[in-house]
């Protein structure tokens, strides 16, 4: 009964239907819940900070009940799984997509490598988004997964080459929701001690999509099939994902308690550090941080070295291509180890 409180209470759609009927449907008594408990003495500007009132407060993801922690944690592993569904499926088809707009290989080719250039950009935006206290992870999630959609079905529709092209790109982009966030929810949702199970399991969830997904050479089938299983996660996430950003949990508690009470004191840390919250300023900033973390650890920057040139062989056999080509005849040990093909 309390994990399907915390659905009706914290899920997007409990968020809107409470905010859309002024507090009627779905209503949270804060003050009751927090009237046992010693709550801070206002600051020197007359402000009680909101925080969470223990280590055991039930409004803490980590505190949520099991089946409610699961719940959550399979939204986010199907997510990750529909959306790198869609960055390899389409590849067996894209012979396919040559012949029935007349297209050369390299022009074939080319949607998978803007689907994969945009959901490398997506992160950069989509990110800084689901960290505003203001709008949380949730929206993020739900409104990335059903433009996703929208752009899969478009695409199966289209009538030339470079529609399919652009609506690839911006399907790349609207779908990297769960490369952006999933991670950073799995860190809310899971204690320290179970958090490497659950990145495990979600790691593993990418891999699935591809490896599960049938080789269809129609590629429209393909497309219709991705829009269906997009649309099924939307409406998952819309109705069993609940909000796991705790700026955003506070700052809504903080307003609650400023409704129930009367008294304006209320404020969350968020609303105080950051009143008006800049969205630009906030994503240049989070560019600027990730950017030199990725650059100036060694260990991350190898790592990501890595990871891209496996990705490249993995979707386009980069290095059978390339790489093997340009590497010196006098290693012919290394071209050995390195021959996919």
């Amino acid at each position: 009964m309390e994990s399907l409180n915390i659905f009706l209470r914290d899920s997007l759609f409990g968020r809107l239907l409470n905010y859309a009927s002024k507090g009627r449907f779905f209503s949270y008594n804060v003050s009751q819940t927090l009237e046992d408990e010693e709550l801070p003495s206002p600051n020197s500007q007359g402000q009680i900070i909101v925080g969470f009132v223990s280590p055991d407060d039930k409004d803490m993801p980590h505190n949520w009940p099991a089946l409610a922690r699961m719940v959550a944690g399979l939204n986010l592993l199907l997510l990750n799984f529909s959306f790198y569904a869609a960055s390899a499926l389409l590849t067996p088809s894209i012979s396919g997509i040559e012949e029935e707009f007349g297209a050369t290989t390299a022009e074939g080719t080319l949607g998978l490598s803007l689907f994969v250039i945009a959901y490398g950009i997506g992160p950069l935006l989509l990110f800084p988004l689901s960290s505003l206290p203001t709008l949380g992870r949730s929206p993020v999630y739900v409104l990335g997964c059903l433009a996703f959609c929208l752009f899969n079905i478009r695409t199966a529709l289209a009538k030339n080459l470079q529609t399919v092209l652009v609506l690839r790109f911006f399907g790349g982009f609207a779908g990297s929701t769960p490369i952006s966030v999933g991670g950073a929810s799995l860190m809310e949702i899971f204690e320290p001690n179970e958090f490497p199970y659950a990145i495990a399991f979600y790691a593993v969830s990418g891999v699935c999509g591809p490896v599960l997904g049938p080789r269809w050479d129609t590629w429209t089938a393909i497309l219709w099939l991705l829009s269906g299983i997009a649309a099924f996660t939307t409406v998952s996430t819309f109705f069993f994902l609940p909000e796991t950003l705790s700026e955003n949990i506070l700052l809504r508690r903080a307003k609650r308690l400023r409704e129930q009470t009367g008294n304006p004191a209320y404020h969350s840390e968020a609303e105080v550090q950051s009143p008006t919250t800049n969205l630009a300023l906030r994503i240049i900033k989070d560019m600027d941080n990730n950017l030199k973390l990725a650059c100036l650890d060694p260990v991350i920057l190898f790592i990501n070295i890595n990871t891209m040139l496996s990705i490249l062989n993995y979707l386009d056999g980069f290095y059978s291509r390339y790489i093997i080509k340009a590497l010196p005849l006098a290693a012919p040990s290394i071209l050995k180890l390195l021959e996919i093909r």
